[in-house]
C-alpha cells in the first residue's frame, strides 16, 4: 500500500440490513494510477472477514 502523503483515499462505513457493520476504503496512489479496494465487514459474532483488490491503470483514476 502507498505510504506517499500525498495519495488519495475514499471510505464508506454503512450498516447492512442483517446487523453487519460494512465498509469500503479505495486507496489511490498519488499519481492514480493505482488504486487499492478493501472491503471489510463486522460480523454479528464481532468477527472481521471481507474482501479487497488491487487495480492498475495507465492513466489518473483519481478525478474528484
Amino acid at each position: 500500500m502507498p505510504t506517499d502523503a500525498t495519495a488519495h483515499a475514499i471510505v464508506h462505513v454503512s450498516e447492512a440490513s442483517n446487523a453487519q457493520c460494512e465498509g469500503e476504503v479505495d486507496v489511490y496512489s498519488a499519481d492514480g494510477k493505482q488504486i487499492w479496494n478493501l472491503k471489510p465487514w463486522l460480523n454479528t459474532d464481532k468477527s472481521v472477514t471481507g474482501e479487497g483488490e488491487f487495480q492498475q491503470y495507465n492513466s489518473n483514476q483519481w478525478n474528484m
